[in-house]
């Protein structure tokens, strides 16, 4: 009875723990909601296959918590190496849970054809991998940041085969991942970088749907570890930027964390480099005003808040159902609070009373609660990464709140 107890001691950090982790990707990478059109699976299978493999992940998971709580010894390239293992089943199969990553190689397809920014998928006429895009997708040029359109247009240069493309965004978001828990490691210590890198989320939403948000948090990561060598930490702080825009919020917490005396130097530092960058990126699309059309479409979608103001459009419409616009109204609430929350943030961070990393997340989580119009699970991969680097317990039980607020953003995304 002594063997199966220090094995249970110790799990998962055993090869018990890789085994029941290898275990569990298999089955949720089987479950993929892709994956029948590609070879038959019953329905009543996957679903049996996604509640073993979800439930099997959570007690993994949150078995790795209370090791880490702990403490526990583990060499850091230990930890990248089971990263990449627990990863392998992901290459194997279909996107799991969103099919984002048919939009990227689409828009790959799209940038040999012309301008990204200006066709849309719909350009493809009848090629396959239009069938795995979400149908409003269809004719909306690429919204992301120009610096991703860079790296589309140099995707073009070398392939469009989609099964090829399947792979290279799969290997760019495993290596968007092993550096930034190399980075996490280093910061902090191995065990706390074992929290993204075998976390089961970042696993699904990084290699199985391929999801370039990891690549945002990383930017944020590399800026906010490297403050103190401010060339590199405004270089990757205008990557960020020039990836997905939101990131541009968090400017006045990284102003503020600069020595006292060189604050307004760090700001011009930050916004020149931030704006230079983002321009040159941009040159090669830029064909007028039109260029932003795909991001002037999806404000037009999203135009009902959720989370907190959601909340209030709930209670306008149960209490004053008469009330017009009640979702203006919430929008504005919300808004609103986020500009004071956002103040708070930074004026503690002014004050260091909080530290960058603290500071960062605070804005960002902010935003996703209280100001975006739309929040996909995803974002919180713009979280994770920055939360991991505080040196509290907090840390563990902001991972907790994260890993559970995801889940149950799953569960209100299922499909009726």
């Amino acid at each position: 009875m002594e063997l199966p107890n220090a094995l249970l001691r110790r799990f998962p950090v055993n090869r018990l723990g890789l085994a029941y982790g290898m275990f569990t990707t298999t089955l949720i990478a089987l479950s993929s909601q892709f994956t029948q059109r590609y070879w038959p699976l019953a329905m009543s299978l996957a679903l049996c296959l996604r509640v073993a493999g979800w439930t099997m992940a959570a007690l993994g998971f949150f078995a790795l918590l209370r090791q880490v709580q702990k403490g526990f010894s583990l060499p850091l390239r230990t930890v990248l190496f089971v990263c990449a293992l627990l990863a392998t089943p992901f290459f194997l199969t279909q996107p799991v849970l969103a099919g984002d990553m048919y939009a990227y190689i689409a828009s790959v397809k799209v940038s040999a054809l012309g301008n990204p920014y200006v066709l849309t998928p719909a350009a493809l006429g009848a090629d396959p991998i239009r069938a795995g895009i979400f149908e409003l997708w269809q004719g909306w040029p690429m919204t992301y940041g120009p610096l991703w359109g860079l790296l589309v247009k140099g995707l073009s240069m070398i392939t469009t085969n989609a099964v090829v493309l399947l792979f290279a965004f799969r290997l760019l978001g495993l290596a968007a991942m092993l550096w930034a828990s190399w980075l996490i490691g280093r910061a902090t210590t191995p065990d706390r970088a074992t929290l993204l890198a075998w976390s089961p989320i970042v696993l699904v939403e990084v290699i199985g749907d391929g999801h370039n948000d990891l690549l945002v948090g990383l930017a944020l990561l590399l800026a906010v570890v490297l403050a103190q060598r401010p060339v590199r930490s405004v270089l990757g702080f205008a990557a960020s930027v020039a990836l997905k825009y939101v990131p541009i919020i968090t400017l006045p917490a990284f102003i503020a964390a600069a020595p006292s005396g060189g604050r307004v130097r760090r700001a011009v530092l930050l916004m020149g480099v931030a704006v230079v960058g983002f321009i040159l990126c941009l040159l090669p699309f830029w064909v007028g005003p039109k260029t932003f059309a795909g991001f002037q479409d999806q404000a037009a979608l999203f135009t009902l808040p959720v989370f907190f103001p959601q909340f209030l459009v709930f209670l306008f419409s149960f209490f004053h159902p008469t009330l017009l616009h009640p979702e203006a109204f919430a929008r504005a609430v919300g808004i609103a609070s986020f500009f004071v929350a956002w103040s708070t943030v930074t004026w503690f961070a002014w004050r260091r009373k909080l530290t960058l990393p603290a500071a960062v997340t605070l804005t960002l989580a902010a935003y996703l609660v209280l100001a975006a119009s739309y929040v996909q699970t995803w974002y919180v991969l713009w979280l994770l990464p920055l939360v991991l680097l505080l040196r509290t317990r907090h840390a563990l039980r902001w991972t907790a709140v994260i890993s559970i607020t995801w889940a149950a953003m799953q569960l209100v995304h299922l499909p009726a």
